[in-house]
């Protein structure tokens, strides 16, 4: 036995999300379903709202294609979870974050409060599998 605690880091796009299901799949073989079934599964919205440089849109088309975008993300982290929720112990979606675009360090104070919130949700549900 290895580890007690299994984070799975994953994004809203398609091929991480499958990734990070295979992962689960791969510990599930290992005969490690008892991970599976308490993992923290971190999915972060890589994607942000733009408007392309060569748009020439009103303020109510932006307005309406932030409105779809957003739409499009609210069902997205839908399907994930409906997908992840069942089958281990915790979901955190963690929004889009123009702190962590570039990847590698960052500094926690330049993190919106709803990703702070979100990494603090992930590192609470890693501690509370803590054993006595």
């Amino acid at each position: 036995k290895t580890t007690d605690t299994l984070v799975v880091p994953a994004t809203t796009a398609m091929d991480a999300a499958q990734l990070a299901w295979e992962t689960l799949n791969w510990w599930e073989s290992k005969g490690r379903g008892d991970l599976v079934e308490r993992a923290v599964v971190a999915i972060t919205q890589i994607e942000a709202f733009t408007i392309p440089k060569t748009a020439t849109w009103t303020q109510d088309e932006i307005t309406e294609r932030r409105y779809a975008f957003e739409e499009q993300q609210h069902a997205r982290q839908l399907e994930l979870g409906r997908r992840f929720g069942p089958r281990v112990g915790t979901v955190v979606f963690v929004p889009y974050d123009p702190a962590l675009r570039t990847g590698g360090l960052f500094v926690w104070d330049e993190l919106t409060p709803a990703t702070r919130e979100a990494y603090v949700r992930i590192a609470a549900a890693v501690a509370g599998q803590f054993e006595s």
